[in-house]
């Protein structure tokens, strides 16, 4: 399950310089990239838990521990260095002709054209995380089979209805929401075999 350092290079470069819509927006093609040639379903998934975990963007971390598992700290720095490159070059030359950037109904257009595109890439976001989470079975298999591998792990799916209610009539802080998730996680999860 190993490829070349060149080819997660190009990889993280492709994703820096053709994603719109932040590190969300990353998750649906880092993952079809990535699995299964650097990383296994459940580990890009693992990754991406971490990568929110910590501080900083959630592309840039995704290929700072992508980059450091697979080739050690060349692997981080490149990898993090050629995903952050297109976006301060496009953020630079943005600023340089802001004026004509405003004025452009050609950007005002391709803007508005890409706003769809970036729910759709964050809707696949939802979809890879309800993999094993609260579907136990891969949604790839679901299309495979029509749909008779649909399995859903009551106990995935009641950590989420928790947590949507508690969003939905509290609005808590995030530390509270990931507390809850996690003490739940751990009690409906963590005594079953």
């Amino acid at each position: 399950m190993e490829g070349s350092l060149w080819d997660l290079i190009v990889i993280f470069f492709k994703t820096g310089a053709l994603t719109f819509g932040g590190g969300y927006a990353m998750v649906p093609l880092l993952s079809a990239e990535l699995v299964p040639t650097y990383l296994s379903g459940p580990e890009m998934q693992t990754m991406i838990a971490l990568a929110q975990m910590t501080p900083g963007p959630v592309g840039l971390n995704t290929a700072t521990f992508v980059g450091y598992q697979q080739f050690s700290f060349l692997g981080a720095f490149l990898c993090t260095f050629v995903l952050a490159i297109p976006g301060f070059v496009a953020s630079t030359l943005v600023s340089c002709f802001k004026e004509a950037f405003q004025s452009s109904k050609a950007v005002v257009w391709t803007l508005s054209g890409i706003r769809p595109l970036v729910v759709g890439l964050i809707a696949g976001v939802v979809f890879f995380f309800a993999d094993g989470s609260i579907l136990s079975c891969p949604i790839a298999n679901l299309w495979r089979s029509g749909g008779s591998t649909l399995e859903v792990s009551w106990r995935g799916l009641l950590i989420f209805a928790v947590v949507c209610v508690m969003e939905w009539k509290w609005k808590p802080s995030v530390l509270v929401t990931l507390s809850v998730s996690g003490i739940l996680g751990f009690l409906l999860f963590g005594f079953v075999c």
